[in-house]
């Protein structure tokens, strides 16, 4: 009985789960963020991925319980020169702790299968099938989460409107309460165009906003 249950379950993963669907970028716009700004050649905008359903909504998983704040951004370039983002992306919070920004792959991670350890639990008739399938799901979320991340030194040309997504590692302490890290936090980087300009956006906790 318990056999013929592990190569029922082994044949579901194998044939089942072997395609990965992906997840498109948001179509929200700069009115439509929490946090904007606007100069003569650049308007950006910041939205926090800061409960367990928004990031559900905007990326298809709760990283959150994963110890990973998102945001997603809208960066439009509306001056005559190409623009370079300058060395990243930076979050502080209150305390003035600067919490590390994590790139595609530690997303990514978090929805890899373990090709190996399916492999090596699935009926010998099908753990070649499901040791492949496992790896074409995982180069499919690698490229899903290149494609949503922003580069840390993307370029942004004349004229073109750049969204996607930065991240960063929590602390512990804030692992229980996004809302309230956020209150009294920044996020801030520096874009070089014919000057270097640094955008800085004072943060609050956008659910306390809006009740």
């Amino acid at each position: 009985m318990r056999k013929t249950l592990v190569a029922l379950l082994g044949f579901g993963i194998a044939f089942g789960n072997g395609c990965y669907s992906g997840k498109s970028l948001p179509e929200i716009g700069f009115e439509q963020c929490s946090f904007k700004q606007s100069c003569e050649d650049f308007r950006i905008g910041v939205e926090p991925c800061e409960t367990a359903e928004e990031c559900e909504e905007m990326l298809g998983k709760n990283f959150l319980e994963h110890g990973i704040l998102p945001f997603y951004l809208v960066i439009e370039n509306r001056g005559e020169s190409e623009a370079l983002i300058n060395g990243g992306f930076y979050f502080k919070d209150r305390n003035g702790e600067r919490w590390e920004q994590v790139d595609w792959a530690e997303l990514a991670k978090e929805e890899h299968r373990k090709a190996g350890l399916e492999a090596l639990l699935a009926p010998g008739f099908l753990k070649r099938t499901l040791y492949f399938n496992a790896q074409s799901w995982n180069k499919k979320v690698d490229r899903t989460y290149k494609r949503l991340m922003i580069n840390y030194n993307a370029h942004v040309k004349p004229g073109q409107t750049m969204r996607g997504f930065v991240a960063f590692r929590t602390p512990e302490s804030a692992l229980r309460d996004y809302c309230n890290s956020l209150a009294g936090s920044e996020l801030y980087f520096y874009m070089q165009s014919e000057e270097i300009e640094r955008f800085k956006f004072p943060l609050d906790c956008v659910q306390s906003n809006e009740n």
